[in-house]
């Protein structure tokens, strides 16, 4: 499979007896929430349904991951180029339903306009928020950009809401009929029965964490709570911020008992779900992320901030 961006079939076959649906999100690399999720449609029954394309809406060169959400001239020119390939391909496969995840913030500039260009082009338009903050950003956005986005909420066909709060936003700029509810979801055959954790006796207990290495994420008050307990070991798995780990530098000295990982392969963390006795994760803002319904699905107790 391709990454760098490139529309990309996902089933054989001429699928003229399927509507075809043109769907924006991200791939990996990096791992995370979206590519998560876009993984697992792709791979689900549901996808055989359609005749699917994918645009990736990843960055074309691995960029260090960033807490920052300010504006950013690569992310521009990373906007404008998905904008390209989707028109492109608005053009070429002529769906018939258009699905765009956004991470909103800036990308809702990117996200938006995709939303316009697949009505103009007569697709039917979804239009799917992910991240539980979304009314928060919409509260603190400028006027003109809060303009843009009631009138891009408006122009959907149809707004997925990820969290309840997410579903409250939505229904009050575009009506209850324009809604629905999607959470989250897992497949439950790629987990195994849990191993009995009770059988590994009084052995340290291993703490995994799953997610970019942000201050948003909690990692601070993980790497806090590490110091406290020297008898558990603590696996930290995923991309980091430079910027960030600058700042932890003295929280992470001496903590011998904390690894740290770069991304691993889906495989890979499934088999670390069942190696962990807890999962952790002490984010500052989220929805009900993959990884939660990863660890629950793997069997194990989460510790995680609602």
């Amino acid at each position: 499979m391709s990454v760098a961006g490139a529309a990309e079939p996902t089933r054989p076959g001429d699928g003229a007896d399927r509507p075809k649906l043109l769907l924006a999100s991200a791939l990996p690399p990096p791992t995370g929430g979206i590519p998560t999720w876009t993984l697992a449609l792709m791979n689900s029954a549901f996808a055989t349904r359609f005749e699917l394309r994918v645009v990736n809406t990843s960055p074309s060169r691995w960029q260090a991951v960033s807490g920052d959400s300010h504006f950013r001239l690569d992310r521009a020119t990373d906007a404008l180029r998905t904008l390209s390939r989707w028109l492109l391909e608005l053009i070429r496969f002529r769906p018939d339903l258009a699905h765009v995840n956004t991470p909103y913030y800036w990308a809702f500039l990117r996200d938006g306009l995709a939303i316009w260009l697949a009505s103009f082009f007569g697709a039917r338009t979804v239009l799917h928020p992910r991240g539980g903050d979304f009314p928060e950003f919409v509260a603190g956005a400028p006027g003109w950009l809060r303009r843009f986005i009631d009138a891009t909420l408006r122009r959907a066909d149809l707004c997925i809401a990820l969290t309840r709060a997410n579903e409250d936003l939505l229904e009050s700029v575009v009506g209850r009929e324009h809604v629905r509810y999607v959470p989250n979801f897992v497949d439950l055959a790629d987990f195994g029965d849990p191993p009995d954790r009770s059988l590994r006796g009084d052995g340290p207990v291993n703490v995994l964490f799953v997610g970019w290495m942000l201050e948003a994420k909690g990692v601070r008050e993980l790497l806090e709570a590490a110091r406290a307990l020297p008898n558990a070991r603590f696996t930290l798995i995923g991309a980091e911020d430079p910027d960030f780990l600058a700042e932890v530098h003295d929280d992470l000295a001496g903590l011998d008992h904390v690894t740290r990982l770069s991304p691993r392969p889906r495989e890979e963390i499934l088999s670390l779900y069942a190696e962990a006795d807890v999962f952790v994760l002490p984010t500052w803002r989220e929805g009900f992320p993959n990884v939660v319904l990863e660890a629950m699905a793997a069997g194990l107790p989460v510790v995680a901030t609602p």
